[in-house]
């Protein structure tokens, strides 16, 4: 039996988007079971994605999710070691519309659960929280048809 994670969103998510985003919180940036402050040594133990690099600051993860759709994790660390931000990065062709482009389902499910969002240019935009959690989201579509979306949540002040 397949179980996905509970998260805060408003409607059914895909399997693909449930891979991605784990257990999540988006009031207080809790994404993949982990929110901003965790520790280092936390998500190296609990972090379940392959890791592909750690550095002193920064532990990079990727997420498998099917055969045409991996993601990348990035969690950026303090000086103590505490982490600061969660970045998420992905390609996708825009002929894959089984159900629907997995960077506008982000989109969608990160403008009904932030009400406080500003349009950047054309497929970006930031959000504020009112507990300080940031997002900001960038979509690119290239000539090849490709779509690479980066979405990251930090603490603003």
């Amino acid at each position: 039996m397949n179980v996905l994670a509970q998260t805060d969103a408003f409607a059914p998510y895909s399997r693909t988007y449930e891979r991605i985003i784990g257990n999540c919180d988006l009031s207080i940036g809790k994404i993949r079971g982990f929110t901003l402050g965790d520790s280092l040594a936390t998500i190296l133990h609990s972090e379940k994605a392959i890791l592909e690099a750690q550095g002193n600051d920064f532990l990079y993860y990727r997420v498998l999710c099917d055969s045409t759709i991996s993601a990348e994790i990035t969690y950026t660390f303090d000086e103590k070691n505490l982490l600061i931000s969660i970045g998420i990065e992905f390609f996708e062709s825009c002929k894959h519309k089984l159900v629907g482009n997995l960077s506008e389902e982000f989109s969608m499910n990160l403008h009904s659960f932030y009400k406080n969002c500003t349009d950047i240019k054309m497929g970006s935009f930031q959000c504020k929280s009112e507990t300080g959690v940031h997002i900001e989201y960038q979509k690119l579509k290239s000539e090849m048809c490709v779509i690479h979306t980066q979405i990251e949540f930090y603490q603003y002040f």
